[in-house]
């Protein structure tokens, strides 16, 4: 797994933004279960987001655990009705 690491000088936005993306990992990964739609994944992270100020990336998406670091599937990390 990937993480982000603060060096230096970091302004509070910045480490709020870095808290927030992991706060929504976490967030994901509590509701990830057989049968669970990938809508409601991108559901949680977009009402999280935008809960703390922020706003989720429509063109940038999660995925897949594979050998290869980007694999399918693709997961939305906006809402979807």
């Amino acid at each position: 797994m990937n993480e982000t690491f603060l060096i230096g000088d970091v302004k509070p936005t910045a480490k709020k933004l870095v808290q927030v993306t992991w706060e929504c990992l976490e967030k994901s990964i509590e509701i990830v279960k057989p049968g669970e739609k990938y809508r409601e994944i991108g559901n949680v992270i977009q009402k999280h987001a935008q809960n703390n100020g922020f706003s989720v990336v429509r063109s940038y998406c999660g995925h897949g655990i594979h050998k290869l670091f980007h694999t399918a599937p693709s997961i939305p990390h906006y809402a979807r009705f």
